[in-house]
């Protein structure tokens, strides 16, 4: 699933980030937004689709309306880098918890497990980016956005691959910020 933290990293140059970053502290303040808040995974999908449609449909929209308030954001900016990364990151984790009940048809269980794994590491690595770039571990920050970006990639084949359409597409807010 691409959102904006991922498109955001891959075109965020390092210095960028560093800036956005210095000086910030962990905060738990929600990004400027009427977007709501990631859903707890306490309301999870349908737990055994009877078919393979009704399989695609629920996880398909799962990731539809975690994908509608991505697209809610504002563009990433210097501004609200750190918070908007951060609530993005629980609207993935929320979405892998609303995902993991689900049972796909026999033929779709790898593509599925593929999804789920490459798209769990996302916010770690994420993590991992964000900490080299408070340390000003520019080198390691770029090879951590790249792993960030393939993974990224092999989350939307796997998507696509097994039907989930609204898994594999880009929900990252436009344009991209300059400032």
């Amino acid at each position: 699933m691409r959102i904006g933290v991922r498109q955001g990293f891959t075109w965020l140059a390092v210095p960028f980030a560093v800036a956005a970053l210095a000086g910030c502290g962990e905060t738990k303040s929600k990004p400027a937004t009427s977007a709501v808040r990631p859903q707890a995974a306490t309301k999870a999908a349908p737990a055994s689709p009877a078919k393979q449609g009704d399989f695609e449909r629920a996880a398909n929209r799962l990731c539809a309306d975690a994908g509608a308030k991505v697209g809610a954001l504002p563009p990433l900016a210097k501004s609200n880098f750190l918070p908007q990364v951060r609530y993005e990151q629980g609207l993935i984790r929320s979405l892998i918890a609303r995902l993991r009940p689900l049972h796909p048809p026999p033929g779709k269980r790898r593509g599925f497990a593929r999804f789920l794994s490459d798209t769990s590491a996302q916010p770690v690595i994420i993590d991992g980016a964000i900490a080299a770039l408070r340390s000003r571990r520019a080198h390691e920050a770029r090879v951590l956005l790249k792993r960030l970006a393939a993974k990224g990639e092999s989350s939307d084949r796997a998507a696509a691959s097994i039907g989930l359409a609204d898994c594999a597409r880009d929900y990252s807010p436009v344009p991209h910020p300059t400032a």
